[in-house]
């Protein structure tokens, strides 16, 4: 009897552990953007390679804590303390990930063709209201829709109670389920 509530609590907790992990990544990226004229981060420094994605860029420059990324991008481990391994079971069973994240930034916030490109944080109208990132798929991007040019590893993985952890411009994040997530403002 007890089984199925103790189930419940665990899952509750990796949720709260997961939302933690995306308030410190939303504001090691506000420290950025305070140090870079209120530029976020960008996908990555350059748009001939892959490599640093964002979260690196992040570590590399100290905004988070040093060894939270795969040094090697393209494999699909993380250390187990990393803020950018959510522990919660993918709905699909899905256990990899691209780009050494199982967050990601707002896919509508860079130009997937010229990756350097990325927004001021000045630039939202309503930053509580606007997706910074949060739970994907796969991958270094989350996006809401379903658009043909985004592939549907970026969308929101919804790991959480049937809901996904969101993290917004103004700095705070929160669970939501998808019908408030998706009234949220995503570009």
């Amino acid at each position: 009897m007890l089984l199925p509530a103790l189930k419940k609590t665990r899952e509750k907790a990796t949720s709260i552990v997961c939302l933690g992990n995306e308030k410190q990544i939303s504001t090691a990226i506000m420290m950025y953007s305070n140090d870079n004229n209120s530029w976020l981060v960008p996908l990555r420094y350059t748009n001939l390679s892959t490599w640093p994605q964002w979260h690196h860029i992040l570590e590399t420059y100290d905004y988070i804590p040093a060894n939270s990324t795969n040094p090697n991008w393209n494999e699909f481990t993380l250390p187990s303390h990393s803020i950018f391994n959510c522990a919660a079971k993918s709905p699909s069973g899905e256990s990899q990930y691209w780009f050494g994240s199982k967050y990601g930034i707002n896919v509508y916030f860079t130009d997937l063709l010229n990756p350097i490109l990325f927004k001021k944080e000045t630039s939202f109208t309503k930053p509580s209201s606007t997706v910074m990132g949060g739970d994907t798929f796969r991958g270094a991007l989350v996006s809401w829709d379903n658009r043909n040019d985004i592939p549907n590893y970026y969308h929101v993985e919804w790991r959480h109670d049937k809901g996904a952890n969101l993290f917004f411009a103004d700095g705070h994040a929160n669970w939501m389920n998808v019908t408030v997530a998706g009234q949220q403002i995503w570009y």
